[in-house]
């Protein structure tokens, strides 16, 4: 069960860090009312898969679920939609880090308060600049 955890733990982190990193987002209310299941359901599939080989060793489960969190992480990164019609991942490419002005401006965009501590924990994991 820990491992489904951890696999909608990567998930989640991958889908929140571009959502809030990158709050420049376009029409996409539709897309983000299906890639949310379809994370859930690709945690759920790989969680299924691992349950059902039962790998011997530790390593190649941990080697699965690291290529299921990159292949999150690359799914998020060329299809989030945003307006200006460059995908985060080339921003990432070209050197446009997220910054804390960016992460407040992308919990605002959620319907969250940028100034609750909560907040202010996670803009604090991102640069200054």
């Amino acid at each position: 069960m820990m491992r489904l955890v951890r696999l909608l733990l990567y998930a989640c982190g991958c889908y929140l860090y571009f959502r809030i990193g990158y709050p420049d987002e376009g029409p996409g209310g539709f897309y983000h009312t299906l890639t949310v299941p379809l994370l859930v359901g690709g945690s759920l599939g790989v969680f299924a898969l691992l349950k059902a080989i039962d790998l011997g060793t530790r390593a190649a489960a941990l080697a699965i679920e690291l290529a299921f969190a990159a292949g999150v992480f690359l799914y998020l990164g060329f299809t989030l939609p945003q307006a200006n019609g460059v995908s985060p991942l080339s921003k990432l490419a070209s050197g446009q880090r997220p910054t804390q002005a960016a992460a407040r401006a992308g919990i605002g965009r959620l319907g969250l308060d940028p100034d609750s501590g909560a907040a202010q924990a996670v803009v604090s994991l991102f640069p200054k600049r």
